[in-house]
């Protein structure tokens, strides 16, 4: 399975049928045809992947030439989860060989730039599609002992759409006449069944020497996975502490944006406040303006029936001393308050001729003012 992260710099990861990681590498402005040279070192290729929706036409061409299909996501894959999975995928994987001690993950494999973690996390979101599958393809094989030829030979039918029951079987069948014979006594039954296929003594023979072989590693070769082990766990504690430290960065970053902020927000808040005691000043002034000037204006109209009056008042007394005339005051309301009112007002004194503007009103009969009625 191939993952291909294409750009000016193209990320190749290869993993196997099992889900180990065979390569990860990166080439900067390399052809397609160097591309290809390099996946097939490692065998046939079955899935291409890409960690986009939309698979860009690069994948879609090295698809084509290596014969293979396409995985694509359901959505783009973020930059958070890409790098969640594979490290996730580096640490269970390293994890599970450290468990077997068969050998230590190779420091080699764990990507060194973003092209190639794309690319590794295509290859891991691919295998996860088909993950299941395959374990429930090493397990039902186990039983049938299987050579991992055929194992894989199974997954590719399976991979293509074939179920896992007709892929054993057409293996089985594709296989028989060298199993079948009297001489190699093997006998194949229902592997759903949990039945198994039984080889012959010479394998078993082989089976045992290769075990013992294992068994029999020397100390050498038990120091050089151990190194190994420890170069492969010093890059990913480089990893970390390169991650560590960018996102310090980035935490200090968004605490001076939020020292910003709450600077930004004081300020606000005090000019809010200093505008909403101006807006009070300004509308306490604004009543007393508003008062001032209703006070103004009724002084205003005063003043001018004052003027009026004594204007009025000169030209009687003018016309008194003139002789020439007799002015005639006039009393506006015939009533007590009425005649009050115009006796300040207009200076009536006894002797001087009156005009009742109206007869409506009551007075008494013996009015200091009035004696005479005309």
């Amino acid at each position: 399975m191939v993952g291909l992260d294409p750009g000016l710099t193209v990320g190749v990861a290869i993993l196997d049928l099992s889900g180990e990681i065979l390569g990860v590498n990166s080439f900067k402005e390399a052809s397609r045809a160097e591309i290809t040279k390099h996946i097939i070192t490692y065998g046939n290729t079955i899935l291409v992947a890409t960690d986009v929706h939309n698979p860009p036409k690069m994948v879609k061409k090295m698809a084509s030439a290596l014969n293979s299909k396409i995985y694509a996501p359901y959505r783009d894959l973020a930059v958070n989860a890409k790098n969640e999975l594979v490290d996730d995928y580096i640490y269970l994987l390293d994890h599970t060989l450290s468990t077997r001690s068969t050998r230590s993950f190779d420091s080699e494999l764990v990507p060194n730039n973003a092209h190639e973690r794309d690319a590794l996390a295509a290859a891991i979101q691919g295998y996860k599609k088909y993950q299941k599958k395959m374990e429930q393809i090493e397990r039902k094989t186990e039983k049938l002992n299987f050579p991992p030829e055929w194992v894989d030979d199974i997954k590719i039918m399976v991979i293509n759409e074939v179920p896992i029951t007709k892929a054993i079987n057409a293996t089985l069948e594709r296989l028989k006449p060298p199993y079948t014979s009297d001489n190699e006594n093997i006998r194949r039954t229902d592997f759903e069944s949990g039945t198994s296929l039984n080889r012959n003594d010479g394998d078993e023979k082989i089976m045992g020497s290769l075990k013992n072989d294992v068994e029999s590693e020397t100390t050498f070769e038990t120091i050089s996975k151990l190194k190994n082990k420890l170069k492969s766990q010093d890059k990913q504690i480089r990893n970390l502490q390169k991650k560590n430290s960018t996102l310090e960065e980035h935490i200090q970053e968004y605490q001076d944006e939020i020292s910003k902020l709450e600077t930004k927000i004081s300020r606000l808040q005090y000019q809010y406040s200093h505008n909403i005691l101006r807006q009070k000043e300004i509308a306490t002034k604004t009543s007393i303006i508003k008062g001032l000037q209703q006070k103004y204006n009724h002084e205003k109209v005063l003043r001018k029936e004052l003027e009026d009056q004594l204007q009025s008042i000169k030209r009687i007394r003018a016309m008194e001393l003139s002789r020439e005339a007799l002015p005639v005051k006039i009393i506006d309301n015939f009533s007590k308050d009425g005649i009050r009112e115009a006796t300040t007002s207009k200076n009536i004194k006894k002797s001087d001729v009156v005009l009742l503007r109206s007869s409506k009103g009551e007075v008494p009969k013996q009015h200091p003012y009035l004696s005479i009625w005309v």
